[in-house]
C-alpha cells in the first residue's frame, strides 16, 4: 500500500477539529459534534498506522534502555516548545495574581508533572497550564512502548492473526469504554481518568498499528473516479456518523470509523490526492504537532485583546488566532531553529 501525502492532509484535518473545539465558540454556540475527541483520535490512530507502515520490518532493540532512548529522541523534538508554552502560561498567571485552585502544594505538584511530561497520569493535573499538552504525556508513553510493539508484531507470522489481534483490541477498548463512559466505573477516582490516560490511549495507537497490518495488502482495482466516489462517500459518512451518534456511541466505534477514513485517504488515484495531498496541506500536516502545542496558549491569552481590537468581530478573531498559530508553528518548525534547540538541549544535558 502506497503511503500518500494525503495522510498529512488528514493529520491537519485532525488539528482543525481540535482548533474548532477550542475556538469554535467564536463562530457558534452549539457544536456539530465533539471535534476535540475526534481530532485526537485521528492523531493517535494515524500515528500507529504510520509507525506500522514505516517500521514494521525494522530492526529495533527492544530492551528498556533502548526504548527509553527512543522515547527521549522523540521528546527532544517537542520538549522545548512544550516548556516555552508552559513558562508563558506560568508568567501570565503570575502577572494576574497567583491564585492556584488547589493551593501551593497542588501548584508544586502540577508544575513537576508538567515539566516531566507526566500530567496525564494524574487526572486532576491533566488540563493544567497549557491544557492540550496532556497529549504529549500520552504520546511519550507510546514512544516508550514502540520498540516493544514493533518487535512483538515483527516476530509473528501474520495473516488471520492480524485480524484476530485487531478484533481483540477493539473488543477490549469497547469493554473499557462501556465501563468507563457508560457505567461510570473508575478504579481510582480522583487519580485515574479515561480520556487522557496514556495506558488507555495506547489502545488507539495499537488499533491504528494492527489496522495497517489488516489492510496493507488490500488492493482495490477500480478506476480513479470510483476511488474518488469511495473517498467522498467515506468522508461524508464519517461526518454524518460523528454528528448522529456523538452522544450515543462510546469512543471505540469512532476509532473504527477513523481507521476506515485513513484507509480511504491512502487509496491511490482518487480526488483526495489532489485535495489533501497538495504541497500546502502536506506541509501543514508536517507542522501539525507545533500547531497543536501553541494554539491553545494563543486562544487563551489573545482572544480578549483581539476581540477588543476588531470590535468584537468573532469570525475575524477566529481566523487571526489560526493564522497566528500557523506563523508560530512555522517559526518553530524551521530547521535552523530545530538545530539550535537540539544543540542547546544536548549542551544543557536535558534528558541525558
Amino acid at each position: 500500500m502506497q503511503k500518500l501525502n494525503s495522510l498529512q492532509g488528514l493529520r491537519f484535518l485532525g488539528f482543525l477539529f481540535i482548533f474548532l473545539n477550542h475556538a469554535g465558540w467564536l463562530l457558534w454556540s452549539n457544536k456539530y459534534f465533539d471535534y476535540g475527541a475526534r481530532g485526537v483520535e485521528i492523531f493517535f490512530v494515524l500515528s500507529g498506522y504510520l509507525i506500522a507502515y514505516n517500521y514494521r520490518n525494522a530492526e529495533f532493540d527492544y530492551d528498556l534502555r533502548s526504548s527509553f532512548l527512543y522515547m527521549l529522541s522523540k521528546a527532544k523534538k517537542f520538549y522545548f516548545l512544550h516548556l516555552l508554552t508552559f513558562l508563558i502560561i506560568l508568567f501570565h498567571m503570575e502577572r494576574h495574581g497567583f491564585n492556584y485552585p488547589s493551593g501551593l502544594s497542588g501548584f508544586i505538584r502540577d508544575v513537576f508533572l508538567n515539566i516531566m511530561l507526566l500530567k496525564s497520569w494524574y487526572d486532576p493535573a491533566k488540563f493544567t497550564f497549557n491544557g492540550v499538552t496532556w497529549f504529549l504525556s500520552c504520546i511519550l508513553f507510546i514512544y516508550l512502548c514502540v520498540p516493544f510493539i514493533i518487535h512483538f508484531f515483527r516476530c509473528k507470522k501474520w495473516g488471520g492473526t492480524a485480524v484476530f489481534s485487531f478484533l481483540i483490541l477493539l473488543l477490549l477498548k469497547m469493554a473499557f469504554d462501556t465501563f468507563g463512559y457508560k457505567m461510570g466505573m473508575n478504579p481510582w477516582p480522583g487519580v485515574f481518568g479515561w480520556y487522557c490516560n496514556p495506558a488507555y490511549r495506547l489502545f488507539d495507537f495499537l488499533l491504528g498499528y494492527t489496522g495497517f497490518l489488516v489492510l496493507e495488502k488490500t488492493d482495490l482495482k477500480v478506476s480513479s473516479w470510483k476511488i474518488s466516489v469511495i473517498q467522498c462517500v467515506t468522508l461524508v459518512f464519517y461526518f454524518a456518523a460523528c454528528h448522529l451518534f456523538d452522544k450515543q456511541w462510546v469512543p471505540a466505534p469512532f476509532i473504527l470509523l477513523t481507521l476506515v477514513l485513513i484507509f480511504a485517504f491512502t487509496l491511490p488515484g482518487g480526488i483526495f490526492n489532489a485535495i489533501f495531498g497538495n504541497r500546502v496541506l502536506t506541509h501543514l500536516g508536517n507542522i501539525s504537532f507545533e500547531l497543536y502545542i501553541v494554539h491553545q496558549v494563543n486562544i487563551n491569552l489573545m482572544n480578549h485583546t483581539l476581540l477588543k481590537w476588531t470590535g468584537n468581530n468573532h469570525l475575524l478573531v477566529f481566523f487571526m488566532l489560526l493564522v497566528i498559530s500557523w506563523l508560530m508553528a512555522e517559526f518553530f518548525s524551521l530547521n535552523p531553529i530545530k538545530r539550535f534547540v537540539t544543540k542547546s538541549i544536548y549542551k544543557s544535558k536535558i534528558f541525558i
